[in-house]
């Protein structure tokens, strides 16, 4: 059973809202996003919720796996996948395809939240991520969205937030 004070999640923008984009910021904003799960885990957190949407998410999921199949067993990687045939809503290239894929058969828990689609489906997921954790690590720029509302529902409970978000990129 997970331990919400050793649980970290994550919330993000999709890869169109990263700034640029550019493969020089983009190896940058990876090692910070390395950096920053491996100082939550030498603080002690163990069990990390990842919500499965192309961009931060996808990263996130995949630098937890790396980090745990190089020299961190002890560490789980959670899904929070919002309903049932979530992969089929989100037009995937062949190659996010794979990574979904690849995310969901080496994750060490898998949770699909509803048994179909539903407009606040998203929202609900963020909800389940926060209510499961005391620590959100997130990439947002400031402007509306799902990751918005996350901050500011994760605000609301208190919990840790960390923005990996760089200006001036």
């Amino acid at each position: 059973m997970m331990n919400r004070e050793k649980t970290v999640c994550f919330s993000g923008h999709r890869p169109e809202r990263f700034p640029n984009y550019r493969q020089i910021e983009f190896e940058t904003l990876l090692k910070m996003l390395d950096r920053r799960i491996n100082e939550a885990i030498d603080e002690g957190f163990t069990h990390f919720i990842c919500g499965m949407q192309k961009g931060w998410d996808t990263l996130a999921g995949e630098a937890v796996l790396s980090i745990r199949d190089d020299c961190m067993p002890q560490i789980t990687l959670e899904l929070a996948i919002p309903f049932k045939g979530h992969a089929d809503k989100l037009n995937l290239t062949a190659d996010d395809k794979a990574r979904y894929d690849r995310l969901v058969s080496e994750a060490d828990k898998v949770s699909v939240l509803s048994a179909h689609f539903y407009k606040a489906a998203y929202h609900y997921r963020d909800i389940y991520m926060i209510d499961n954790s005391s620590y959100l690590i997130y990439y947002w720029d400031g402007g509306p969205g799902g990751t918005s509302r996350a901050v500011a529902y994760a605000q609301e409970q208190g919990i840790r937030k960390k923005n990996l978000y760089m200006t001036g990129w």
